[in-house]
């Protein structure tokens, strides 16, 4: 009977294949992990040259309109071309916000493409241009799958972002050739005004 244990303790045939079976899972979902990270971080990297893009094609126009907005909102997934940009998953908002003569920010406008526009916080806009100046604020969210949420039936991933950019060639940009929407007062600038 010893002699029997001792030949099961020294026969190693099939012990490759269950070291094998012992990391292999483990393994995997490494590799799938690595994967998966790199991929979220060419997604961002994606989403963020996205909205520098964006920012700086409508900084360069004296006036906007719906066809430009539609234009840069569509070609979101050429734009965009390592990340599926599925329908209903970006929303994108542009705001125009023009500083008083005592420097306070106002929203002049805002436009926006996907979901509900978030709001604009034109505080966090306060200092960057002088009074009678504006900036155009765009703001993006991007909901996206990896291979680990689709594996774990987890929720989507998301990327968000807000940026600045003064405009280029005058001192507040017009959309649909309005400086302003209704009811908003600005004392800093008119159309056509220097």
């Amino acid at each position: 009977m010893l002699t029997r244990l001792r030949h099961l303790l020294r026969d190693t045939s099939g012990l490759a294949a269950l070291e094998f079976a012992l990391i292999a899972g483990p393994l995997a979902l490494m590799m799938l992990a690595i994967f998966d990270i790199t991929f979220r971080f060419q997604a961002a990297d994606e989403f963020e040259r996205y909205l520098y893009q964006f920012g700086d094609l409508l900084s360069r126009d004296d006036d906007l309109s719906e066809d430009d907005l539609d234009t840069i909102y569509e070609a979101a997934d050429q734009m965009m071309q390592q990340v599926n940009v599925e329908e209903g998953a970006l929303d994108i908002a542009i705001a125009s916000i023009g500083f008083q003569q005592n420097g306070d920010p106002v929203k002049l406008w805002q436009r926006w493409r996907g979901g509900l526009p978030g709001e604009v916080d034109v505080e966090a806009a306060r200092g960057l241009a002088a009074p009678g100046e504006s900036v155009i604020q765009v703001s993006a969210t991007l909901r996206y799958t990896s291979a680990i949420t689709v594996l774990s039936g987890g929720d989507d991933l998301s990327e968000q972002g807000v940026l600045y950019f003064k405009p280029r060639t005058t001192r507040a940009i017009a959309f649909e050739g309005k400086i302003h929407d209704a009811g908003i007062s600005w004392d800093g600038y008119t159309a056509g005004g220097s």
